[in-house]
């Protein structure tokens, strides 16, 4: 099992590094955001990353131990992106444009534990409907996070900044 989980945390950490390079120093003209809204494409490309392996990850693990519960799933899914985003945030430390370590360290934790909760949710829902075939209640469960989100982002407006 170890050897497959670190082969996804490395697919994760090249897709990381890869689509950081395409939008920060490729000769690339890729605009900050998606035009006209607010959405960043840096944002919809880990979005994107962090599906495709998760989902790869959970089908793998599945068929190796296929009375895996959905919780072991979750943990694996987690470990991917937690072990993946401490490395790439490593990495990207000296690239920061931040005064002091204070700063340095705010933006390290930030990312971080940011992609590591946002990964776990997603390894969730990904675990839910490999595991239950439940879609509708999977709909349901995306409904209900994206309700917590914002009510979080309205009484919470500036969580987040910094």
């Amino acid at each position: 099992m170890r050897p497959t989980i670190i082969k996804f945390i490395l697919l994760l950490l090249a897709g990381q590094l890869i689509s950081w390079w395409i939008i920060f120093f490729s000769p690339f003209d890729i605009p900050d955001k998606i035009p006209q809204t607010p959405i960043k494409i840096e944002g919809i490309i880990l979005v994107g990353l962090l599906l495709t392996i998760l989902i790869f990850a959970q089908k793998k693990f599945l068929k190796l131990q296929p009375e895996t519960t959905i919780t072991r799933l979750t943990l694996l899914g987690t470990i991917i992106c937690f072990s993946s985003e401490v490395i790439f945030q490593t990495v990207r430390q000296p690239t920061l444009i931040a005064d002091t370590l204070h700063d340095h360290i705010y933006y390290f934790l930030l990312g971080t534990i940011g992609v590591s909760f946002f990964g776990t949710a997603l390894s969730f829902l990904i675990a839910f409907q490999l595991k239950t075939k439940k879609t509708g209640q999977l709909i349901l469960m995306i409904i209900g996070l994206m309700l917590f989100t914002n009510i979080i982002k309205f009484f919470f407006p500036t969580l987040g900044g910094h």
